[in-house]
């Protein structure tokens, strides 16, 4: 009686999983068809955007200019944020506006300005560009310390979530990996206070 009981287990778990694998597959199916015949539309209408060689060579200059300034002030003028909050904010904000710049050069200024305008993206643009404003002025007028990261802090998140856009299910991963930072440092928060 138990062999066939342990028979019985066996062919159910084997056609579940052959279920589970026949779904998965079907779901692989359907996201590639959809993303071919896409494509296949966006040739065709002539809608299809292949930058040229000026456009790369204009963008890698301007990522790499805005790598060194971010680099210049995470390694640089973050160790002197307290003498210094204007070198580090004026590095740190130069290095985001050469990445936001690289992206222009690629797309061109006004595929790139529609594209910022997107009803989706229109949130997150106004948080980049008013946390530039913010960190230029808590660094450079009032002299604020928690202003100044305050506003940096913002200015990352919004131009991660930017660049995440580009790349397929990346605003959703962003939003999760976002989420999952946010409750990771209040879980940090609750045990240093609750120590």
């Amino acid at each position: 009686p138990f062999d066939d009981v342990e028979s019985t287990a066996n062919k159910n778990a084997s056609s579940s999983f052959g279920k589970a694998v026949e779904g998965a597959g079907s779901y692989v199916n359907n996201l590639v068809s959809a993303g071919t015949s896409t494509l296949t539309r966006s040739v065709s209408s002539g809608n299809l955007f292949l930058p040229s060689q000026k456009q790369w060579t204009y963008f890698a200059g301007f990522l790499a200019a805005g790598i060194l300034f971010l680099s210049m002030a995470f390694f640089i003028f973050l160790p002197m944020l307290v003498l210094s909050p204007a070198k580090f904010a004026t590095s740190f904000t130069l290095g985001c506006v050469c990445v936001m710049a690289s992206f222009f050069a690629l797309r061109g200024w006004k595929q790139q300005l529609v594209h910022m305008t997107d009803k989706e993206r229109l949130p997150f643009t106004g948080a980049y560009l008013g946390s530039i404003f913010g960190t230029l002025y808590a660094s450079l007028w009032i002299h604020s310390y928690l202003l100044s990261i305050f506003f940096s802090a913002i200015q990352v998140m919004a131009l991660l979530y930017y660049i995440s856009s580009y790349f397929p299910g990346g605003t959703a991963g962003m939003k999760m990996m976002m989420n999952g930072c946010g409750s990771g440092a209040m879980g940090l928060i609750k045990m240093i206070f609750k120590s």
